[in-house]
Formats: structure tokens, C-alpha cells, sequence
């Protein structure tokens, strides 16, 4: 391939994607189609943990210094600016409502009321998942059928999620390559 060749693939590659042109996340490990990366390009760095479905359906955590967010998103939604609902968690033998507004028009942003996040269930949640809890179902208002979101497969990604809160903290990572382990 020529240089000239693989500018064209750049370029091509920008004009067809142009989210992932932009994109700042450093991706720092994945298995069973969730994912975790530290994101520093829009504006306050924070760590995400991403499901990806592979069928249009993604579910992302974004846990920053001040807060936690959680989104849920399809490529097939259509969602009008300033919609309000409400996505049914269920979660065992509890079903929960949450509270959801719109983020994007593919995305609502699950746990907000009046624009305000509310942290609890929601770190409550991953804190859970890295613990080994089991899937949660997720039930819209309208017409979208039910999501199994895999909690499960999550906790195997601990340790990478843990050095990402680490660098969004500022702290580093104690090793036992950098010399600073100790057997006792």
C-alpha cells in the first residue's frame, strides 16, 4: 500500500466515522463484549465500561471524579430532544423504575431526574457487578422489547477498571514490576 493509498483510507475512514475520529478513549481491556477505557478527550476525563451487543444495543457507565452516569443506547431509536421516561430494572425479584431523559437521539440516560444524576443505584450497581452479581433486565416504556444487560460477565474486568479509576484519581498503580510489592 502506498502512502498516497493510505490517506485515502484515512480520510475515507474519518468522513464515514467521524465519531471515532475525534475519539479519546484509550481502551484498556475487554472480554465478552464489555469493555473498559479511560476517555480524555471531551473535556473532564472519565472511565467507561461499555456493553456492546453487537446487534445495536449498548449500555455504558461513566464513572468521573464528581459522578456516575448510565446510558443505554440503540442505533434504530429516534429519540425527540427533551423526552422524559422510565426504564423498569429488573433485578431479581425486584423491579425498579428509574428515571430516564434523553442524552442523544439513540441514547437516554437512565437514573436522572430535572438533569441531576443520582449516584446510588448506579455505583451500587457496578460496585455489584465486579462483585459477581447476576444479569439485570431492563423493560422500556414503549414499544422497545426487553434487554438482558450480561452484569455477569463483567467481573473479570475489575482489575482494569480499578487502574482506570486509579489514573482518573491521579494515583498510581502499585505493581510488582515497579518494585513496591511486598511479599509480607
Amino acid at each position: 500500500m502506498t502512502l498516497r493509498q493510505f490517506r485515502s483510507v484515512i480520510l475515507i475512514g474519518c468522513l464515514v466515522f467521524p465519531r471515532l475520529a475525534f475519539a479519546e478513549t484509550q481502551w484498556m481491556g475487554q472480554i465478552n463484549q464489555w469493555a473498559v477505557g479511560f476517555e480524555s478527550g471531551s473535556g473532564e476525563p472519565y472511565c467507561r465500561l461499555v456493553w456492546d451487543s453487537l446487534l445495536g444495543r449498548t449500555v455504558e457507565f461513566q464513572a468521573r471524579r464528581d459522578g456516575t452516569r448510565w446510558l443505554v443506547a440503540r442505533d434504530g431509536w429516534a429519540i425527540p430532544p427533551g423526552t422524559v421516561t422510565t426504564v423498569t430494572i429488573v433485578d431479581g425479584q425486584r423491579n425498579i423504575a428509574a428515571p430516564a431523559i434523553y442524552a442523544d437521539p439513540k441514547t437516554l440516560q437512565l437514573w436522572s431526574k430535572q438533569g441531576h444524576t443520582s449516584d446510588g443505584p448506579t455505583k451500587r450497581l457496578i460496585t455489584e457487578a465486579f462483585a459477581g452479581r447476576p444479569d439485570v433486565q431492563l423493560t422500556f416504556s414503549g414499544n422497545e422489547p426487553g434487554w438482558t444487560v450480561p452484569m455477569s460477565r463483567v467481573q473479570t474486568l475489575y482489575p482494569e477498571f480499578l487502574q482506570c479509576m486509579q489514573r482518573l484519581n491521579g494515583k498510581s498503580l502499585q505493581t510488582a514490576e515497579a518494585g513496591s510489592a511486598q511479599p509480607f
